[in-house]
């Protein structure tokens, strides 16, 4: 359910759900569709943690008025010119009634642990374009995951394994090949050591040439994600104003109405310093909705991943050290650094077979009863 849901019935406290919804400009074929869907993405998961800002606290300011003026008149008596008859002039009276209300309501959260539980592509209703509809979730335990990206020393609840990652990614190839096509943001999934695994995603267009920047726009797209997923300042801010007037004159009556609505979400992030985020899986090909070719990443962050990639950095830095004091003919004694192995394992798949339309996509999820 959307909003607050307290589940101490299952041992946790409180968790926050929103949604997001954005229709996609552009239509399928289009080489900027990919752009288009990336940007409804942003939009619905944006409009999402306005929500969410707005259901911890909001600051709402209304103003309204009705004003009726009524006049009353006498029209010029006019008199014939052969006959010299006067015919006297005839009552007249003019009613104004206008209704104005107007409101600013606006609403700033720095939203932490804040990711994406369910996603999904298909059809809108309401004007037959393709759009992007999201459930944004948070809680605690959530902020803590999100914390410890930046924080090795916070140690997280051991929790339940689950298959290895490369299990888990083929068991989604298997169900459907374009799973990672479909799957923007940031999902938060569990490992075969029970560590919490945080995942970016992102998308390019494909182009043509011998350049493969797609790849790393993609791979850059996915980590800023995982960066959002730490904290992000959200503000949002809309107004909304409505006028009815209503006249009548001798019995006729006429009325008009107007209406204005302006919104704004924006969020930052600051500058942080993300250890041993690393690819975990691509994807390459046409999308069966989009019927354009664009390039898929995923970027994970683990706990033993940043741990090995630390150790590596105060290697590194040892070494350099050491051998700038040799090359100024100062020995300096060191202590040897870690030399860690790979943790992540990373695939690849290419499009695959599958279904050429479908009403809805669908992309990867996380099991909401672990926050």
């Amino acid at each position: 359910m959307e909003g607050f849901n307290n589940r101490s019935d299952l041992g946790r406290d409180r968790v926050f759900i929103t949604s997001g919804f954005a229709t996609i400009s552009a239509d399928p074929g289009d080489d900027k569709w990919i752009a288009a869907r990336n940007s409804a993405f942003q939009q619905a998961e944006l409009a999402a943690k306005a929500n969410l800002a707005k259901a911890v606290k909001q600051y709402v300011t209304s103003q309204r008025k009705v004003a009726t003026d009524s006049v009353t008149g006498l029209t010029q008596a006019q008199t014939d010119a052969k006959t010299g008859t006067t015919t006297p002039g005839q009552a007249t009276q003019i009613d104004v009634v206008s209704t104005t209300d107007s409101s600013v309501i606006k609403a700033s959260l720095f939203a932490s642990g804040a990711f994406v539980v369910a996603e999904y592509l298909g059809k809108d209703q309401a004007t037959g374009r393709q759009a992007v509809l999201i459930g944004l979730m948070t809680s605690p335990k959530l902020e803590k995951i999100a914390e410890s990206i930046l924080n090795p020393s916070l140690k997280l609840p051991e929790a339940a394994p689950a298959a290895t990652l490369s299990d888990q990614i083929s068991a989604l190839d298997t169900a459907d090949p374009f799973w990672l096509a479909n799957t923007n943001g940031v999902r938060v999934w569990t490992d075969e050591l029970g560590q919490k695994i945080v995942i970016g995603f992102g998308h390019a267009r494909i182009s043509s040439g011998i350049s493969q920047a797609y790849k790393g726009i993609a791979e850059q797209a996915a980590t800023v994600a995982i960066q959002r997923f730490v904290g992000e300042m959200t503000t949002t801010e809309s107004e909304s104003e409505s006028l009815f007037l209503a006249t009548s004159q001798d019995g006729k009556e006429e009325s008009f109405e107007s209406n204005k609505y302006k919104s704004m979400v924006e969020a930052k992030s600051k500058t942080m310093v993300l250890n041993g985020i690393a690819p975990l899986h691509s994807w390459a090909g046409e999308h069966p909705e989009g019927r354009v070719r664009f390039y898929s990443a995923a970027m994970a962050w683990t706990p033993s991943g940043a741990a090995a990639a630390r150790a590596a950095d105060s290697s590194a830095q040892s070494q350099q050290q050491k051998l700038n004091a040799l090359s100024d003919g100062t020995p300096q004694q060191t202590q040897p650094g870690a030399n860690p192995a790979a943790v992540l394992p990373r695939s690849n798949s290419g499009t695959g077979a599958g279904p050429s339309s479908a009403p809805i996509r669908g992309g990867a999820t996380s099991n909401p009863t672990q926050f």
